[in-house]
């Protein structure tokens, strides 16, 4: 059972379901619904009821799991989709938790963002990950569509300062007291309107980097409202972000025990 207190105007509650467990779709919710799967307020409904502020809206679904890419008895690596948080309350961490009691995240990505990640199964796993990351031996690809045109394959070297206030970051391109260095090579895929289709593989990651250093080279990841333009989203008719983390590639040192998944083909 999961459960949430809904803030803010009166919705239906299909609509506010949907915000909180977007593991669901629209149709899946609707069965919900008419199964009596949900309550408001501790009562069972069967219709699109309106929900208003405050009430509290639990949720019986047993099948609340994230979708598998890979798993083995180290690791488990797993979509996340849009909308839903990384770890905290109802959130890919929090669900994976229900079902792999011992899984422990391994990295974030931002809510907004889609795509794999990793849960180490134990803590031997959790560690070799760890040092992975550190190490340089984990590489990240994402796919995103950018405005503007992308001349061509290129590597951002910036440095990044995180505004921990604000809950955004700058680039430089210079060094800066506090700034540490980030780098992302970007590759063409195609284009289309006044975009470009991009494949960005960045090892460790601090964060907002892609989004941030791709909007600091004069293209920001489309359906982006923090360093993007909302002019340019509405034109594009774009409401999400645009990024999806859709591969990962090994390159363990022979002596780790994780040294297996090299050449392992785990991607979307």
């Amino acid at each position: 059972m999961k459960e949430f207190v809904y803030r803010g105007k009166p919705q239906r509650l299909s609509k506010i379901t949907a915000e909180h467990y977007p593991l669901f779709s629209y149709n899946a919710i609707i069965k919900l619904i008419k199964d009596k799967e949900l309550r408001v307020d501790g009562v069972k409904v069967g219709d699109d009821v309106i929900v208003n502020d405050g009430s509290v809206v639990r949720c019986y679904a047993k099948d609340m799991r994230l979708k598998e890419v890979f798993r083995d008895e180290n690791l488990l690596i797993a979509y996340k989709p849009k909308g839903l948080k990384s770890e905290g309350d109802v959130s890919a961490e929090s669900i994976v938790r229900e079902y792999e009691k011992t899984a422990v995240l391994c990295h974030r990505l931002d809510t907004n963002t889609d795509g794999l990640l990793i849960f180490a199964l134990d803590e031997r796993a959790e560690n070799e990950i760890a040092r992975g990351f550190r190490e340089g031996y984990v590489e990240k690809i994402y796919e995103a569509r950018v405005y503007g045109k992308v001349r061509g394959d290129t590597v951002y070297r910036d440095y990044l300062w995180k505004n921990a206030k604000e809950g955004k970051v700058r680039i430089f391109s210079e060094k800066r007291e506090g700034a540490v260095p980030v780098e992302a090579a970007v590759k063409v895929i195609g284009y289309d309107d006044n975009s470009t289709l991009v494949e960005v593989a960045i090892h460790n990651g601090k964060t907002h980097q892609i989004r941030a250093q791709l909007a600091a080279h004069g293209h920001f990841i489309l359906g982006d409202g923090k360093y993007g333009r909302d002019d340019i989203n509405a034109v594009f008719g774009v409401k999400k972000q645009q990024l999806t983390a859709k591969k990962l590639v090994f390159s363990f040192d022979e002596k780790s025990f994780l040294y297996y998944l090299n050449g392992k083909n785990i991607e979307l």
